[in-house]
């Protein structure tokens, strides 16, 4: 069988061809975007504190990206690797 391109594997109503390892490192750099935007808004919500809070806050944040980054990406694997085990599990 050869490769579809990414529109014809959106329209093939027989899913004999997959868009999502097209897809997650796209939405893995959508996912980091908003890691980014939580991190930032830590800090923002913590300097409305006070300044001892907000340089918790500039602690914190790098921790609050790295923690959702390994998820997110422990996430997108995880659907990668499901993938992999259907493709060596077919039948040939």
């Amino acid at each position: 069988m050869e490769p579809k391109n990414f529109l014809q594997s959106l329209f093939d109503f027989k899913f004999e061809s997959f868009i999502t390892k097209k897809v997650i490192p796209i939405l893995y750099g959508i996912f980091l975007f908003f890691a980014v935007l939580a991190s930032i808004g830590v800090v923002v919500s913590c300097f409305k504190e006070s300044i001892i809070v907000g340089i918790f806050g500039l602690i914190g944040s790098p921790i609050v990206f790295l923690l959702l980054a390994i998820i997110y990406r422990v996430s997108c694997e995880l659907i990668l690797v499901l993938f992999s085990i259907e493709k060596n599990t077919r039948k040939k």
